[in-house]
């Protein structure tokens, strides 16, 4: 257990000090010192030595990233020519023209991007883009302006996350497409056609199936979906639809089974599902939230075939590190804080009856969901505790059936019914009077509540054992 623990705490003191370097304040510190102390509690003092050494590393390996961000940030409004490697799945064009998305100059640099198309023919050539494309013009290049209110989302500080800080807007525009330089960026530019094909595949779908099926699959339409049924923020489920894995889970158990009935060996059978998540982890846009569930799904397959005895936490904590070593800021953004304190929690609460691990997911996500929305419906325990195992059991496969096989107009047809009927039940478990608008907490209250449920467990958990002792 001492190794656990040591994994564990390496672990959330590498992602509380990347944490702060990222984005000092109060709360940051404030885990950092709390965290950085917990680690004398392994009381043998190389340990403590070696698990500082580590973390050390790699908040020297994230300066590196921070630095580079940081001159980016720093970057003046100007004029100028540029040229942006553009992906298709990373283009959206709507009805009146406007085109907006992602690109990145010859040097890596992440940019927003936004063009007015001039007449169909521009529209119609932004449209039919399915290859990765050069986008070359005159832009007018400003940084991404934070909020100018108080308790105002800022844009600033949620597109730095992405290593995105200044945006450009196009006055002309020219295109050509891009070739691959080297094998390597030949993968990334299929991966990114598949998963364009993939996208324009979900928006022929019908709704809610296509937009269940992007939010879940894709990582694209999320914002549709929110605005069709914003009961789904409302009421919490938000973790649902943020790529924590739920799908990741039930396709490797499906793909397992599948291997059992064909009498293919756990070996052969483990040694494919390892490639199969590296290649659906692209196929899906190589989400950094998703990134965890890949992680842990490789390292549990390894422990399978390895008996490296690995315990939960302990897939857990590398997983945690990993994702901060290609994804640093993964912990300053809502999807990758549910996804890691709601896996956490489940691993712990592992032997709690339904009804009480219910109640504790909710605890825990409350003070992250009220930081962020600074409202609460008194719903929100009840419909994570009915909705969880529906979603599970019912909304996931119905969403995977329905969007592989929505050639088969029966397929499609049955599966947006149900998804449509959960669709419709959560907008009307949302209707219920109960939405709070509770208002900003000051930083302590934030933090009290998200560490009240931790040391609940913890006390629980000392008092179990003392009466076993007895």
């Amino acid at each position: 257990m001492i190794r656990v623990r040591f994994h564990f705490l390496l672990a959330v003191v590498g992602a509380s000090w990347v944490t702060v370097l990222y984005r000092p304040n109060a709360v940051t510190i404030v885990l950092a010192v709390i965290f950085s102390l917990s680690v004398l509690t392994l009381r043998d003092f190389r340990r403590i030595c070696l698990l500082f050494l580590l973390a050390l590393i790699l908040i020297g390996y994230s300066l590196i990233g921070y630095r580079s961000l940081s001159m980016e940030e720093g970057q003046i409004a100007q004029q100028k020519n540029v040229e942006l490697l553009v992906f298709p799945d990373q283009l959206q064009v709507s009805e009146h023209g406007f085109v907006r998305g992602q690109g990145q100059d010859e040097r890596g640099q992440r940019f927003l991007l936004a063009y007015q198309a001039k007449n169909q023919e521009d529209v119609d050539r932004f449209t039919s883009i399915s290859f990765p494309t050069k986008m070359s013009g005159l832009v007018k290049q400003v940084p991404i302006l934070g909020a100018t209110n108080d308790y105002q989302f800022d844009f600033h500080q949620f597109w730095k996350t992405q290593r995105v800080t200044q945006q450009t807007t196009f006055q002309s525009v020219t295109l050509a497409r891009a070739h691959a330089q080297n094998p390597l960026q030949a993968f990334f530019f299929f991966s990114h056609r598949l998963h364009a094909t993939a996208g324009r595949w979900a928006n022929q779908l019908p709704n809610p199936l296509g937009d269940y099926a992007g939010a879940l699959l894709l990582g694209m339409k999320g914002t549709m979906l929110y605005e069709n049924n914003p009961k789904i923020a409302e009421l919490g489920l938000i973790h649902l639809f943020a790529l924590s894995g739920l799908h990741v889970s039930f396709l490797a158990k499906q793909f397992r089974q599948l291997t059992r009935r064909l009498r293919i060996t756990r070996e052969v059978a483990d040694g494919l599902l390892a490639v199969l998540l590296v290649m659906f982890y692209f196929f899906t846009g190589s989400l950094a939230v998703l990134f965890r569930a890949l992680v842990a799904g490789e390292l549990r397959i390894v422990n399978r075939n390895f008996s490296c005895q690995w315990y939960p936490v302990t897939i857990w904590s590398w997983s945690l590190l990993a994702s901060l070593v290609f994804y640093p800021q993964i912990l300053l953004t809502l999807g990758g804080q549910l996804s890691f304190a709601l896996t956490l929690a489940i691993i712990l609460t592992a032997r709690y009856n339904y009804w009480l691990r219910g109640f504790f997911l909710s605890a825990v996500s409350f003070p992250i969901i009220l930081a962020q929305q600074f409202a609460w419906n008194i719903w929100q325990t009840m419909a994570n505790i009915l909705v969880v195992p529906l979603f599970s059991a019912i909304v996931l496969p119905a969403t995977l059936i329905g969007y592989f096989g929505a050639w088969l107009s029966v397929v499609k047809e049955s599966t947006n019914v149900v998804i449509n009927l959960f669709d419709r039940f959560v907008y009307w478990f949302g209707q219920l009077p109960g939405y709070v608008v509770i208002g900003a907490f000051s930083w302590p209250v934030l933090l009290f509540l998200f560490i009240l449920p931790w040391l609940f467990f913890r006390v629980k958990w000392q008092l179990k054992s003392f009466l076993t002792l007895c």
